[in-house]
């Protein structure tokens, strides 16, 4: 039997879920996918490309340009009046739990009756949090992050730890996590023993003064001991052995060590103007540490001239803010842009923002353009910039030939108004459709 033979054994059914299969998840069918005439936002040298084709195999970019020869095999898929940028990447997602499963109760007893509640595995924000010892994606509603074009997060919890590297995927598993040791994070008050986390994990222990038998360091309280030399699960009444104690101990430092040679970044989330004041004076004496500062535009404002030429780099919430007691209206990522300080966009810090634009997940990074930012600043925000804050500009953040075909399409410029997010294509496999 011939090939056109073939063809007419097959029922329409069957056709239907080849060509369906085909349009959800083209790499299945083939490995080697044209994306031809779309405008292509590359956020490399060569800038914006009209007309242009980006060449895919194998999850990856091959090439990408207004004449690129096209092989036999590949599967074209014309763009026309689409615009592609690269995915976006969140450089501060919290990873919280939502409940798991009805079936998975714990029993509670309380003034003579017995209950079932549903068991949940939520972080404590006074230990140190490793997510990949903790990472149940089935757990997490990650969909809404997708239909938002998030296409990388660094996953962090609401408290200390050691984040992951993670890619959205459709069915979430712990194989979409790349990286199990991220970056030290932690969140922080202008309390002193808050700032007691990150002062003492940045002085080396042979610079401390050990405290006599029954005495404890100044500011070495069970929710920062880890950073000192002591792991936060151990202490009076603890059961773990020393040695596990020890070696806990032991790997913390050891990150901390590269922090403070300047081997890894640092995330900190500042909670308040006051903070971020007492973090860059903690920092006049590392000038080696290099720290992701995740706060929000009226609280960091005013000490943008203090971190201009500094190894800090910004992690802001697109929108217009308001200056503290008053009604002036501020544009904080320009300020920045203009003092050149590193910044990335966080759509998932401001998630409520977040679920309210989901079909124009770029409405507020718009009105940032809109009131000065300028616009190669405001993709590189959302892309090349977090990826270079996380150390991953490698394989992300932006389309060019050897990174992952991690990509965005509108169905026109992603910036104008009214212009929604169509594709979300992960390593070359379209994950959500719009």
């Amino acid at each position: 039997m011939n090939y056109r033979n073939k063809m007419k054994t097959i029922s329409p059914l069957l056709a239907v879920a080849i060509i369906s299969c085909w349009l959800i998840n083209p790499a299945i069918a083939f490995q080697t996918v044209a994306y031809t005439h779309a405008t292509v936002e590359t956020l490399t040298e060569h800038g914006q490309l009209e007309n242009a084709t980006i060449l895919m195999k194998n999850g990856k970019i091959v090439e990408v340009g207004v004449e690129v020869t096209i092989p036999d095999e590949a599967k074209v898929v014309s763009m026309r009046g689409k615009t592609i940028i690269p995915g976006i990447i969140e450089s501060y997602m919290v990873y919280k739990r939502i409940p798991q499963a009805a079936q998975e109760t714990e029993t509670v007893t309380f003034g003579g009756r017995t209950i079932e509640i549903p068991s949940t595995r939520g972080f404590n924000t006074g230990t140190f949090d490793t997510i990949s010892d903790y990472f149940y994606p089935q757990s997490f509603d990650f969909s809404r992050l997708i239909k938002s074009g998030i296409t990388t997060m660094n996953l962090v919890s609401d408290g200390r730890g050691l984040s992951v590297f993670a890619d959205s995927v459709l069915n979430p598993t712990p194989a979409m996590v790349f990286e199990n040791k991220g970056l030290l994070f932690v969140k922080i008050t202008n309390e002193t023993a808050a700032l007691d986390i990150i002062r003492n994990g940045l002085n080396p222990r042979s610079t401390r003064t050990a405290p006599q038998s029954g005495q404890r360091r100044e500011g070495d309280s069970p929710a920062n001991r880890e950073t000192s030399g002591v792991d936060a699960t151990s202490g009076e009444g603890s059961s773990r052995p020393a040695t596990a104690d020890s070696n806990a101990a032991n790997l913390t430092q050891a990150l901390w060590n590269d922090v403070r040679e300047g081997k890894k970044s640092l995330v900190v989330n500042a909670n308040n103007a006051a903070t971020v004041a007492h973090l860059l004076h903690l920092l006049e004496k590392h000038p080696k540490v290099k720290v992701i500062l995740v706060a929000t535009g009226p609280n960091v404002y005013e000490s943008l001239d203090a971190i201009k030429g500094s190894n800090i780099s910004l992690v802001l919430q697109p929108g217009i803010d308001t200056e503290p007691y008053s009604a002036r209206k501020i544009n904080v990522a320009k300020m920045a842009a203009e003092r050149e300080i590193p910044f990335s966009l966080s759509l998932a810090v401001g998630s409520s923002q977040m679920a309210a634009t989901l079909d124009e997940p770029l409405f507020p990074v718009a009105a940032l353009v809109k009131t000065g930012l300028s616009r190669e600043s405001a993709l590189t925000a959302l892309t090349l910039a977090p990826a270079r804050m996380l150390g991953i500009e490698t394989n992300y953040g932006s389309i060019e030939s050897g990174k992952f075909a991690n990509l965005l399409v509108f169905d026109g410029d992603p910036l104008a108004t009214g212009s929604r997010l169509n594709q979300v294509i992960v390593k070359g496999s379209l994950i959500h459709e719009n």
